[in-house]
């Protein structure tokens, strides 16, 4: 997992060509991990093998939401970074809804023979879990992340 993260920081700092933004990057894993682990602790199913692998999986599926969100936002022209968030957001949020949907509904099959088949189970439970967890990080915590505040200046009388 430590080898995972490391190397999305990486790819992540070269393509943004800055320290800050890969950060905000990596902790996307947490959130949508914080979704593995509840679909697992309500619902009281097995965790083993499947679940691990659900990790990895994860490490490269909620990270890529956030990577195209702020590389539409770094190529977007204009002054107000707050307006270029928000642009970026609603640019990219029907992709990346796309792309969560067509994973999730892609699991489906294998949830249908239920616990019987662990690895599958595990490895489709905690993924569909994660991912739709880790829209909340996508679409809230990461623009609250690089949202700047914008302080006004009022004029001496």
């Amino acid at each position: 997992m430590g080898l995972l993260i490391v190397a999305i920081f990486v790819i992540c700092a070269i393509l943004f060509e800055n320290f800050r933004q890969p950060l905000m990057i990596i902790f996307l894993i947490p959130i949508s991990f914080i979704g593995l682990f509840l679909i697992f602790s309500l619902f009281d199913f097995y965790f083993d093998q499947g679940g691990y692998a659900a990790f990895v999986m994860l490490g490269g599926l909620a990270v890529n939401a956030g990577i195209f969100i702020l590389n539409d936002f770094n190529n977007r022209g204009g002054n107000n970074q707050n307006r270029r968030i928000l642009k970026s957001i609603a640019g990219k949020s029907i992709p990346i809804l796309l792309t969560v949907l067509s994973t999730c509904f892609g699991l489906i099959p294998f949830l249908i023979e239920g616990q019987n088949e662990i690895f599958w189970f595990s490895l489709a439970i905690g993924t569909i879990g994660s991912l739709v967890f880790s829209m909340l990080g996508v679409f809230w915590i990461l623009p609250v992340m690089m949202w700047k505040k914008v302080t006004q200046t009022h004029p001496h009388k």
